[in-house]
């Protein structure tokens, strides 16, 4: 019972995105939400994909879409960033008062850090979280673009949501054509925060809640992802300040620090970067965000006990701890096969689109890591790319989306205490 109610709420996820993104495109390729100079099928289902994924790679500029083609961006962008099964749950909650066993079945499995009786309340936190912080970033850029680029107050508004919703989703949709090169310092400080309240996942949101409302110590979950996503930033900015030392001021060494993991804003031109800081870029892409945010990658926790796990090997202890608590040797083993598919997608996909279109292998790499961490930085290949490279990268943000959820929800119905047990052997490794 428990298996099938999980594989059909699986399924449910993962068509519900694909439905998204199937629609998005069709809207996109209608004349009413599409450029003036007409969008192809590719191209829409691309930019929906992009949208819906949150992920920000881009074949048109957002800038050329009609105010009702920018309006239906945001919309995808706040729905796959948010998550269709939450905002179903959250209006099945709000229509008849209770939340159906299977959702409450299948939430409880991924999140085993909360009870049952506190998942509702989970889900509550994460909306109201959601909007509130979303509309606080836009009340907080408004004057800088009423001021800084003479908008109306309505335009400053509809910008300032715009990037902040896009940023918090960690999307890095920019009505801009540069990004945020220009940008001055207080909007790049203020969409950053946006990105790492966005990415810090919302079972950390709802653990720093009760820890506000009730006291106690937070779980270990939640230490490690401040702890982690606090030495990525600055790991990450120490880096590119130092390749860049000359090119890049510490803003902005900053600034892509933290959008490099989950956002793709840019506020440099990344085609102009040096190979080393290219490869910084990739490492902070694969890791990603944290469980339970609007961003993509391996994730922070995944990649701590990746980490922590081949240290102790090094230090001859077998067992892995976390602030103080034994992580389950399931969880590590859940980590290395999450990191062991990422590996083998993003290698076949460079693979496959280096034969089809025989592009550059740093170039389609890099594209290739940024869409399925559904990141959205850009090293020149999207623009360049074919009908072929089109449909891998859309294919790469799909899986990167939906993928890690979907294998933790297999891994989960997969388990089962077998009445076989074999004798031990040791195998010869290195």
């Amino acid at each position: 019972m428990k298996i099938s109610i999980l594989k059909k709420s699986n399924l449910y996820f993962v068509s519900s995105f694909a439905a998204l993104i199937l629609c998005g495109a069709c809207l996109m390729k209608s004349h009413l939400f599409s450029p003036e100079k007409g969008l192809a099928w590719i191209d829409a289902l691309f930019m929906s994909s992009s949208a819906v994924c949150v992920t920000g790679l881009t074949v048109v500029n957002t800038s050329e879409f009609s105010s009702l083609g920018q309006l239906l961006i945001l919309l995808l962008i706040q729905c796959g960033g948010l998550g269709l099964m939450t905002i179903t749950t959250v209006m099945v909650l709000f229509v008849s008062g209770e939340m159906r066993m299977e959702n409450t079945l299948l939430v409880s499995k991924v999140s085993s850090i909360f009870s049952l009786r506190e998942l509702e309340k989970v889900i509550y936190v994460t909306v109201v979280y959601t909007f509130a912080v979303e509309i606080t970033g836009a009340l907080l850029m408004m004057p800088a673009f009423h001021i800084s680029c003479g908008y109306g107050i309505l335009k400053s508004f509809y910008y300032a949501f715009f990037h902040s919703v896009s940023a918090f989703c960690n999307a890095g949709f920019s009505i801009y054509d540069n990004s945020f090169m220009q940008a001055n310092w207080y909007i790049k400080v203020v969409i950053s925060l946006l990105i790492i309240l966005g990415g810090i996942g919302y079972y950390v949101v709802y653990d720093i809640y009760q820890h506000w409302r009730l006291g106690g110590t937070v779980k270990a979950h939640t230490k490690t992802v401040i702890a982690v996503t606090a030495i990525l930033i600055l790991t990450g900015m120490f880096l590119m300040k130092a390749i860049e030392w000359n090119g890049m001021s510490w803003l902005d060494a900053y600034f892509q620090s933290v959008t490099a993991r989950t956002a793709g804003y840019n506020s440099v031109d990344i085609c102009g970067l040096h190979s080393a800081s290219i490869l910084v870029l990739i490492v902070l892409m694969i890791i990603g965000a944290s469980p339970g945010s609007t961003g993509g990658g391996v994730k922070t926790t995944t990649a701590a006990l990746a980490f922590i796990a081949v240290r102790n090997i090094f230090k001859g202890n077998n067992r892995v701890y976390l602030f103080k608590r034994q992580v389950q040797e399931s969880d590590i083993l859940k980590a290395y096969a999450i990191i062991t598919l990422y590996l083998f997608v993003a290698f076949l996909s460079t693979m496959l689109i280096l034969v089809i279109e025989n592009g550059q292998l740093q170039m389609v790499l890099f594209e290739v890591v940024s869409a399925l961490s559904t990141v959205g930085l850009s090293d020149g290949y999207t623009a360049k790319a074919g009908f072929w490279g089109k449909l891998i990268l859309s294919a790469c943000m799909f899986v990167g989306r939906v993928g890690p959820f979907s294998l933790i929800i297999f891994l989960i119905s997969m388990e089962k205490q077998s009445k076989i047990s074999y004798p031990q052997e040791n195998l010869i490794l290195g």
